[in-house]
């Protein structure tokens, strides 16, 4: 934690307004960011960011120790908050068009599935969303915040509050279920 960082704590502590609006200033845009990705609803977001900002200041509070950078210890409240809500509003994580082409298309390829065919391509991507919907937890969400919101292993299992082997274990052996699922419905030969 830099020196900055380290201020802007102890002004948390001290002057919590003005400690929060520093923090606010910083780090308001990025938090908003990572909520509106995953939310996909702006009052949604709006909601999960404030409440961000409300538990990090519960945290400091009470005297609990950051102790880790501010920055990435934010960013990781914000993603929790944000599938927190997300799982109270029922909705599956797969929301958006644009980014599950994209999560598809990267899982497949990770899998080895040649997208030479827009056909192919499209049977692909049902196929993996079947298979996705028929994943057991934790490994469904193992997979869609490796594959689609491009957290490491590390923030996985954080969030997830797994150890980082279990979490690479669960998430190589899901990969390797989704690649036998897909060969069983003729998307590609498995070898």
């Amino acid at each position: 934690m830099d020196s900055q960082e380290k201020r802007i704590i102890k002004l948390l502590k001290k002057a919590p307004d003005t400690g929060m609006t520093q923090i606010m200033d910083m780090q308001g845009k990025a938090v908003l960011s990572i909520c509106r990705h995953i939310l996909r609803e702006e009052h949604l977001a709006q909601d999960a960011a404030q409440e961000t900002f409300i538990k990090l200041w519960k945290y400091v509070r009470d005297g609990k120790e950051i102790r880790t950078s501010l920055k990435p210890f934010i960013h990781q409240i914000a993603r929790n908050t944000s599938l927190t809500m997300l799982k109270k509003t029922g909705r599956d994580v797969l929301y958006g068009p644009e980014e599950e082409g994209i999560f598809v298309e990267t899982l497949l390829v990770r899998s080895g599935v040649d997208l030479e065919s827009d056909w192919i391509r499209e049977e692909a991507y049902r196929q993996v969303r079947e298979v996705l919907k028929e994943m057991e937890e934790p490994d469904k969400t193992i997979f869609l915040l490796k594959y689609f919101y491009n957290f490491t292993i590390r923030e996985i299992a954080e969030s997830l509050q797994m150890k980082e082997a279990m979490v690479q274990s669960r998430e190589r052996r899901g990969r390797e279920k989704l690649r036998k699922a897909l060969a069983e419905r003729g998307v590609f030969d498995y070898e």
